[in-house]
């Protein structure tokens, strides 16, 4: 497959980007008392740093929780309120942040190709 990142890449980068929201998701849990985040995400994140190699982590991340919190600030000024305790599934923009992350690791494998 067009910029596969290959199979020890692959792993390393499930493996940091898994424990790295493992890290966020203890840390919450210890200070708040409560989950932040569900461990479907941190799965899913592993599951991306699969496609996107260790490159695309941060980018991963930073689309996501941009994304995420657009939506949860436009909702905010909508209602008129922010309410911090309201619940927001953070998966579908996980899922565009290993899109975007994937897209921008493999453009130049992309751009080169001749087909």
């Amino acid at each position: 497959i067009v910029g596969s990142p290959p199979l020890s890449e692959a792993l390393v980068a499930a493996l940091f980007g898994g424990s790295l929201l493992l890290a966020v998701f203890l840390f919450y849990r210890l200070w708040r008392g409560i989950d932040g985040i569900g461990l479907g995400d941190l799965k899913l994140v592993a599951a991306g740093g699969l496609w996107c190699d260790i490159s695309g982590i941060g980018p991963m991340l930073i689309v996501a929780t941009a994304s995420a919190g657009t939506v949860a600030l436009l909702r905010a000024f909508l209602a008129g309120r922010l309410d911090l305790k309201s619940k927001m599934p953070f998966g579908p923009y996980l899922s565009l942040g290993i899109f975007a992350a994937w897209l921008l690791t493999h453009i130049d494998a992309f751009i080169q190709s001749p087909y």
